[in-house]
């Protein structure tokens, strides 16, 4: 189920964005994969399907970690199961301002 298949226009960029949100919450080299379990995890503990109530399962990885926005928790409900391909990378971290 992917997110961008729903939606004219191209993905707006806080959804485009999401995806480094994600990475930003479960920072290190294996946060996709680590939030792809976690994600999997909060949606078996509490009987959710992902597919069938895609709005229910984002609101149950918030209701778990508020730092998510709805944005990412959205992003990460439609990159379950599959590698989202262009997976968010993060560049060099800026400098120190002097």
């Amino acid at each position: 189920m992917a997110l961008r298949r729903h939606m004219i226009g191209g993905l707006p960029r806080d959804v485009r964005d999401a995806g480094l949100v994600v990475m930003g919450v479960f920072a290190d080299d294996g946060a996709l994969e680590r939030a792809r379990a976690w994600a999997r995890d909060v949606l078996a503990r509490r009987r959710l399907d992902a597919e069938r109530s895609p709005l229910r399962a984002s609101r149950a990885l918030r209701a778990e970690d508020p730092r998510l926005t709805l944005a990412a928790a959205r992003w990460l409900v439609a990159h379950l199961e599959e590698d989202p391909g262009g997976a968010p990378e993060r560049g060099p971290r800026p400098g120190r301002l002097h």
